[in-house]
């Protein structure tokens, strides 16, 4: 049980960290045909939001690491256009407080409404056998990014976000 406990609480750290990996939805706009403007590297800020409960059942580890940050952490997302103008988010610059980590760039959908565009989608970040899934969703307006994963760790009950707010690079 500690075990589990302590993977749980490792895996919300990661997810914390790329939060980078939201992205959007914006249900109201139409389908995005020109995204040639959204890719590049947005530098931010993400912040993990938690209940309190959960907060404090959180320890230190074995070393006195703690394993939730007490406020936002600097990162670094990179948003890729393919040939298939089919739009993903991944971290940039970012390496894994632990070895065996594994995210996949996150797929988008994107809409646009006037000069807003609205991503959404899901993602997942694996860890040896174990899996964490996710959505996201957010926006990109004029170079600015604000993006929201939520993990249903326990759906409706315990839900962590990581809100991600950041500029595009130039």
């Amino acid at each position: 049980m500690k075990k589990k406990k302590q993977a749980t609480i490792w895996m919300i750290s990661i997810l914390f960290v790329i939060s980078c990996l939201i992205g959007c939805s914006g249900c109201n706009g139409e389908k995005a045909d020109d995204v040639s403007t959204l890719p590049g590297v947005y530098t931010g800020e993400a912040t993990l939001i938690l209940p309190e409960q959960l907060k404090a059942m959180v320890k230190a580890d074995s070393n006195g690491k703690k394993l939730i940050p007490d406020g936002p952490v600097k990162c670094k997302l990179r948003v890729k256009e393919n040939q298939q103008k089919n739009i993903t988010i991944e971290i940039e610059e970012f390496k894994m407080p632990v070895k065996g980590v594994e995210i996949a760039a996150a797929p988008c959908h994107v809409t646009q409404d006037n000069e807003t565009f609205f991503l959404n989608g899901e993602g997942s970040v694996k860890y040896k056998k174990n899996s964490i899934d996710y959505t996201h969703e957010g926006s990109i307006e004029k170079g600015k990014m604000q993006l929201t994963i939520t993990i249903p760790i326990i759906p409706m009950l315990v839900e962590p976000q990581i809100v991600f707010k950041g500029q595009k690079e130039n």
